[in-house]
């Protein structure tokens, strides 16, 4: 019995099952522990409001007159609406 030659013993590799990794973002607070770096915020100086000039109120003030005549008979009321448009249109948010 000695004679007989033993198998050799073939081992089986072992399949791991992988998926794909998912990529997400981590967590601002996660970083933040994790390095201990303060966070930085950058933070813009005040923007001041820009002011239309008198000229530039009268002259939309007299194309809303001319483009729509809804004011015609109120100057006041025309004065007020072409400053308002050009404050919207110079200081946008």
């Amino acid at each position: 019995m000695a004679d007989k030659k033993k198998k050799p013993v073939v081992k089986k590799a072992i399949v791991k099952k992988t998926t794909t990794k998912r990529r997400t973002a981590i967590p601002v607070t996660a970083v933040r522990t994790a390095t201990k770096a303060p966070i930085m915020r950058v933070v813009a100086p005040p923007v001041e409001a820009v002011e239309p000039t008198q000229e530039a109120i009268a002259r939309r003030a007299f194309e809303n007159w001319m483009l729509y005549l809804r004011l015609a008979n109120d100057p006041v009321a025309n004065w007020l609406e072409a400053e308002q448009q050009l404050r919207r249109e110079l200081n946008p948010q």
